[in-house]
Order: structure tokens, then C-alpha cells, then sequence
């Protein structure tokens, strides 16, 4: 497997000039063993779902590294990191700011994964967030499995993942999880493609640009950023290749 080709967009344009793809996103994909990753085309904005297996991490790992840390908008590596806030059992949200064109961007990194990248984030912008329930808003220890104060099941039966409020799958694993009786809150569309930033018109379900799913094609409800699955009926999301 030619982990270079996957990191080079496949626009004819850039690929002749080996345009490389900048990473926002990695995820943790338990079930098959391996890092979901998304990224943007510098140049066209193109934006690219693909998963990297964790057996060749030695492989892939430069390439990841080296794409975390530039800018989606002007392409360069002359980014500053100015502030990371996470938590190992959570997520990470790692602000960049390229001092090129000044534009600021987001990386977001599940908490088992930063150690991918965490040599290149100084320590004293790092903040370590307390892990809080996410329906009750209480802090829990790291490692509850119910919320001590209103008795929320914290985390996924399949994946460990921490479950949104009035969660009936799981985002990040497609899991049904049990004791939810009431529907959940609907989500609130996207003004805009969380992979390429094209807007998006009123009622969209695909990004016209990238073809990002933004709504889940089987119940309608809007997907968060991130999701692998719909959180309403279990769907798994489709995404732009």
C-alpha cells in the first residue's frame, strides 16, 4: 500500500504537483483496528475520508505528522500551535494559527490517538480538561461507568466511547445503546461542510462540492462533526471519497 499516493490528492491539477492532503481530523476505529482520518486538499479544497491501519503505523506515521501541522487554506507549514484542551479518554482540540496568511484552524484528535502528534504541541499551551458527564455536566472520575450524580451510562458497551445526552447508537461505533427511552434532541444543520467549508443550502444531505454527507441519508436528521454513524437510527455515513 502506497501510503504517500493516499496523503496526495487526487485532483489532476494537484496531483501532478503532488499536492499533499492536510489532516483535521483522526479518529480511533477499535472495531478494525485502525485510525480514521480526515483531510483537505490545500488547494482545490477537496476533502478526503481514509482509514490508516495501525499495523503499519511506522509507515504512515511521518506523513501524518507532517500533515497535521499545516495550514488547510494556504497549504504551508508555518503554523504556530497556540492551544490544545483534551483529555486521554476524551478528545483533543488543537488550535493552529498559520503565520503566513493568519487564518486560524482546528484539529480535532481522539484522546487514545494524541500520542500521534503530541510531540509537536509545546507543553505550555496543553490543557488537560476534567472528564464531566455529559448530561448532568458533573465531573466523574476517569474511570466511572455510570455518572455517580444523575446515573447516565457513560460510555459505549462496544467501543468505550463517552455517549452523548440521550444517546441511542453510538457516534464512533454504530453501537444500539440500551435503557434510552425517550428520542433524542435533534441535531443542528450545518451552515457549512465540516471537510471542504463550502456553504451548504437549507436542507442539504450531501456537500455539492465534496459530497460530505452533512445529514443522515436514511433518517434526515443532521450528523455532527465527526460522526461515523447517525445518532437517530444507527446509519452508517457515508463519506466522500
Amino acid at each position: 500500500m502506497s501510503f504517500q499516493k493516499i496523503f496526495t490528492c487526487d485532483n489532476k491539477k494537484c496531483n501532478k504537483e503532488g499536492i499533499q492532503l492536510v489532516v483535521l481530523q483522526i479518529r480511533s476505529d477499535k472495531k478494525n483496528n485502525a485510525v480514521k482520518v480526515m483531510a483537505r486538499c490545500p488547494k482545490c479544497q477537496k476533502g478526503y475520508y481514509f482509514d490508516l491501519p495501525l499495523n503499519d503505523t511506522d509507515q504512515w506515521d511521518p506523513l501524518l505528522r507532517a500533515n497535521v501541522f499545516r495550514c488547510a487554506h494556504c497549504g504551508k507549514s508555518n503554523v504556530k500551535v497556540v492551544e490544545s484542551k483534551g483529555h486521554p479518554h476524551r478528545d483533543y482540540k488543537i488550535k493552529v494559527l498559520c503565520q503566513s496568511c493568519h487564518e486560524q484552524e482546528e484539529r480535532n484528535v481522539d484522546g487514545n490517538l494524541y500520542y500521534l502528534v503530541e510531540d509537536n504541541v509545546p507543553a505550555n499551551v496543553t490543557t488537560t480538561t476534567p472528564v464531566t458527564c455529559p448530561t448532568c455536566q458533573s465531573q466523574i472520575a476517569e474511570t466511572d461507568t455510570n455518572c455517580p450524580n444523575c446515573g447516565k451510562d457513560l460510555h459505549c458497551p462496544s467501543c468505550g466511547s463517552l455517549l452523548p445526552e440521550t444517546a441511542h447508537f453510538c457516534l464512533k461505533c454504530g453501537a444500539s445503546v440500551t435503557g434510552e427511552a425517550a428520542a433524542p434532541p435533534p441535531e443542528t444543520a450545518a451552515t457549512e461542510c465540516p471537510a471542504c467549508g463550502n456553504p451548504l443550502s437549507e436542507g442539504s444531505k450531501f456537500c455539492l462540492k465534496c459530497g460530505h454527507e452533512v445529514a443522515c441519508a436514511n433518517c434526515g436528521n443532521p450528523l455532527p462533526t465527526g460522526a461515523v454513524f447517525c445518532n437517530h437510527c444507527g446509519e452508517k455515513v457515508k463519506t466522500s471519497t
